[in-house]
């Protein structure tokens, strides 16, 4: 059994959320009350306010730390064959006793991919999830995400862990986030590799996006920005098109992930 600590519940709800990195960071630590406590081994973390309805949420990390029974997909033929290459992100949910109920696909590069991740997902089992205090089980959920790749002929398939970064240069040390108009963005493609990135959710992304714009929503962003964008020397997070509270908190979110170079664009 594990159990759910309140504090880490916390971190890990603010890390999953829209309002992540406005008090604490991803790393476990307070911006206001410094270093977190060390937490007990047999502890996880999860998202307080869903443990209402009898879900936790839990980070991708942990839960995959959770998990007792983790096969990886396997690659579809049909896909390597023709090619088919990129990142898989799954949401799953288990009962109260670790046996998976749930698997929605939401996102994929294309049906056969995300055919073969519910495939594997299906077979996973949890532990048992309580939160600290109380014996009843709670039903874990989250995101999972997977990488497809086509490496010399061959299909591999990787989780965030072992996936290799676009580079593999050592990160420069974070600096401050710099706010750009479009006319510096312009000025900043013609001599710098950058993307643009927007971290709405998909369905804002599908309705309306700037040209270029690549997507990875905000809950998504610790997971997927150190293996997805440290080949860029840039990232500019797109704040022209909207505002609130994901704007103000990605750039800080990206730097925790250890991206070094960030801008945001303004109207």
């Amino acid at each position: 059994m594990f159990i759910v600590s309140r504090r880490q519940a916390a971190i890990d709800a603010l890390c999953c959320g829209v309002a992540a990195m406005v008090s604490v960071s991803c790393s476990g630590r307070s911006s206001d009350a410094g270093p977190a406590k060390s937490v007990a081994p047999n502890r996880v973390s999860a998202s307080a306010p869903a443990k209402l309805l009898g879900a936790v949420k839990l980070s991708e990390s942990t839960l995959r730390r959770v998990a007792i029974v983790q096969p990886m997909p396997e690659y579809p033929a049909a896909a390597l064959s023709d090619h088919i290459a990129g990142v898989v992100v799954a949401e799953i949910m288990a009962t109260a006793g670790g046996v998976v109920e749930k698997v929605q696909i939401l996102q994929a590069p294309d049906r056969r991919t995300g055919d073969a991740v519910v495939a594997a997902l299906k077979q996973w089992r949890f532990k048992d999830v309580t939160l600290d205090g109380s014996t009843q089980p709670l039903k874990p959920y989250g995101r999972v995400t997977f990488y497809f790749s086509v490496e010399h002929g061959a299909g591999v398939v990787r989780n965030p862990e072992t996936a290799q970064a676009a580079s593999t240069a050592p990160a420069a040390a974070p600096s401050a986030a710099r706010e750009l108009g479009e006319a510096e963005l312009q000025q900043l493609r013609k001599s710098t590799r950058i993307v643009l990135l927007d971290v709405r959710d998909r369905d804002d992304y599908r309705w309306q996006h700037r040209d270029q714009a690549v997507n990875i929503p905000f809950d998504e962003l610790t997971v997927r920005a150190p293996r997805e964008l440290s080949g860029f020397e840039y990232v500019v997070v797109d704040c022209a098109s909207f505002k609130g509270d994901m704007c103000r908190a990605a750039p800080r979110l990206l730097a925790s992930a250890g991206v070094s170079h960030i801008g945001v664009l303004v109207p």
